[in-house]
């Protein structure tokens, strides 16, 4: 279930920025290379150049195939999300692991009010 929503969050950024600008933004501007972020987006024109990237230093596959795809890096597997609009192709893409970290946190969250009133409801059953 976490998966799928992952999925539809990448899928809700890429149909975001479908009518972005993306032809004035300078490649070579300071990039964040912090871990702060879970996405990187990269946009590509019409005929394969790209015009931007969130993120410098991860360095994604040059134009996934169309909708979701997975792909090794060196830094680990993606998970990628691209779509074809307006003479250019946006990729959102996510560490798996950082998935799986989401997930866990999600499911510790959700568990812990549960923790403390199941030991009340145990001692009053005793």
């Amino acid at each position: 279930m976490a998966n799928r929503l992952f999925d539809y969050h990448m899928q809700q950024i890429a149909l975001a920025l479908k009518d972005s600008q993306f032809d004035r933004i300078d490649l070579n501007s300071k990039v964040d290379e912090s871990n702060a972020f879970d996405f990187v987006i990269q946009v590509w024109s019409e005929n394969g150049v790209r015009v931007y990237q969130s993120r410098e230093h991860r360095l994604l596959p040059n134009q996934a195939v169309m909708g979701y795809s997975t792909a090794m890096m060196d830094n680990g597997e993606w998970i990628i999300y691209a779509i074809h609009t307006h003479n250019r192709v946006i990729q959102v893409a996510q560490l798996v692991q950082a998935r799986r970290d989401r997930a866990i946190r999600l499911v510790l969250y959700s568990l812990w009010p549960l923790i403390p009133m199941a030991s009340i409801l145990l001692g009053a059953i005793w």
